[in-house]
């Protein structure tokens, strides 16, 4: 039995149409799955709240975009957790997964990975924190998802003539 976070943004309806059908995809598996207070407060979900750490599951399901991507890395502070991204946002930079292929991306995690089982492998992804410093004085926090948009907006920019560099490689363009 694998436990699984689903984080999910806030303001897309797909996102909490698809944590149900995750939900229940993985409960009719048994699985265990649940979303932080805050997400299931947001999409109307009260049913999915729980008070576990997101550290402790076996996977967490990012559903959004680059900021909701962002914002599952974040709550796991570090914690070796894989992620699969399911692109319910408008680039889906960070995530690989389409809304139509999420049941099946769960199929071949359950299965294991290496191509005898579900054929699938962990990329490891650089991280990078920044702080950002205007003259005189220092930018406030954001949210991972205000900041995923900005990241997308950005990688959106550069794929209309700027350089991107492929997420496999350990490097970074300022």
């Amino acid at each position: 039995m694998s436990r699984v976070l689903l984080v999910a943004h806030h303001q897309r309806t797909e996102a909490a149409v698809l944590a149900r059908v995750a939900a229940s995809w993985l409960a009719a598996r048994g699985h265990e799955s649940w979303m932080t207070a805050d997400d299931a407060a947001a999409l109307d979900l009260a049913e999915f709240a729980g008070t576990d750490e997101p550290s402790s599951a076996d996977l967490v399901i990012s559903l959004g975009g680059d900021g909701t991507m962002l914002r599952a890395v974040q709550l796991l502070d570090g914690a070796p957790v894989p992620i699969i991204g399911v692109n319910v946002g408008l680039l889906g930079y960070l995530t690989e997964v389409e809304p139509h292929g999420m049941t099946g991306a769960l199929e071949r995690f359950v299965a294991g990975p290496g191509p005898e089982a579900g054929d699938w492998e962990i990329e490891r992804r650089m991280m990078v924190d920044v702080e950002v410093h205007q003259v005189g004085e220092q930018a406030g926090d954001q949210s991972g998802e205000q900041a995923g948009e900005q990241a997308g907006e950005q990688v959106s920019e550069q794929v209309r003539g700027g350089s991107v560099v492929h997420r496999a490689l350990n490097e970074g363009v300022l």
